[in-house]
């Protein structure tokens, strides 16, 4: 009986076992699924913390709305099995704040969208140096009289102002 118990314990073993190691056999045939976060390479194919920032945002915003789903179906289950009235109602106010919750989630996200893409992109440490838009124009100075007349400010001898 023993001898059984062995063999088979083996048998088992080998079956387990042997698939693994026809795999690691042939290591030029590896290709991985997937390499990297997707969504989250430039154009030179290195990623930025830009990039990072943007895929965790997207990345909270669906994990949100999972946690979501998930809770209006237990609260869903929940109602179903009881038969009490009182968690009846926990469940239906549980549901009820759950869908506003994520109307609320998936709003502000359109709200902010419709009024400016570039408020979801979080571009915070991508500053572009854009020249401010204003116009030169000169206020005389109190007691000066302006280009190089003598005796106009401050006591200076043929300088002409500031």
């Amino acid at each position: 009986m023993t001898t059984f118990r062995t063999l088979l314990f083996f048998t088992i073993l080998l079956a387990v076992t042997l698939p693994s190691l026809v795999v690691a056999l042939e290591p030029s045939q590896y290709q991985p699924l997937a390499t990297g976060i997707p969504g989250v390479t430039d154009k030179a194919g290195t990623p930025t913390l830009v990039q990072y920032l943007n895929a965790i945002f997207t990345l909270t915003i669906s994990i949100a709305a999972l946690i979501a789903v998930v809770r209006i179906v237990i609260a869903g289950f929940q109602y179903m099995m009881t038969d009490a009235w009182g968690s009846k109602e926990e469940a239906t106010s549980t549901i009820k704040a759950v869908v506003v919750g994520l109307v609320v989630l998936l709003l502000s996200t359109l709200i902010l969208k419709t009024i400016n893409p570039d408020l979801l992109n979080l571009n915070i440490l991508q500053l572009s140096a854009q020249p401010a838009h204003t116009t030169s124009t000169q206020v005389p100075v109190a007691g000066s009289t302006g280009g190089g007349t003598s005796g106009g400010g401050l006591g200076s001898s043929g300088g002409g102002g500031f």
